[in-house]
């Protein structure tokens, strides 16, 4: 009662009269604004994507290896300081199977890794080949594939000596690299062939 503000004795219905006014201007220009932007974008040309960042690669990549190790499966006594952390697609008799994400102790060699691995997935680390000519033998390998394409080409097998932490450093693969586990002819029949 003792409040001479003129809102405090409208209705509860009513509006203030310049509320409404600007509210209806400022819709109107609003309306304006975009019908004179959907105009703008007919009449320019289409502008290309924008390219990406130089950062945006890496940081695709820090995620991808964030989620492999959420879901990656190895030996559980490997510190976790010392995984490594891989994609492995097994090509095992050219079955059509799923990646599989995997851990590894970086100090392991390569041949330890592929073993563990075939052990795995019940996979016997060597295979006679059932030829006319040659009874050599294939061993079971990894071999590092270039992007993310299962269907990609390998590159050379990783030698089974070395450990993982040296193929790492020579540039071979980095760790959330997709890893091929095929049978390839073992170094001294691989020898025999190309001589």
């Amino acid at each position: 009662d003792s409040h001479p503000c003129e809102r405090w004795q409208r209705p509860v219905g009513e509006q203030d009269p310049a509320a409404a006014v600007s509210k209806s201007k400022l819709s109107d220009d609003l309306l304006e604004q975009l019908r004179q932007a959907d105009s703008r974008k007919s009449a320019e040309p289409a502008k290309p994507h924008r390219l990406r960042q130089p950062g945006q690669e890496r940081k695709e990549r820090q995620l991808a290896l964030m989620k492999l190790r959420l879901s990656a499966v190895g030996d559980k006594s490997v510190p976790q300081a010392d995984r490594v952390y891989f994609m492995v697609q097994p090509d095992i008799q050219k079955q059509q199977q799923q990646p599989l994400p995997v851990f590894f102790s970086r100090h392991w060699p390569v041949g330890k890794a592929t073993d563990s691995l075939a052990a795995r997935l019940g996979v016997p680390p060597v295979r006679k080949l059932q030829q006319q000519q040659s009874t050599a033998d294939q061993r079971l390998s990894l071999l590092p594939l270039a992007g993310a394409d299962p269907n990609s080409m390998p590159g050379a097998p990783l030698p089974a000596g070395d450990s993982l932490a040296t193929c790492l450093q020579r540039g071979n693969f980095a760790e959330g690299d997709r890893l091929l586990l095929t049978y390839w002819p073992s170094v001294p029949d691989l020898l025999a062939v190309c001589s």
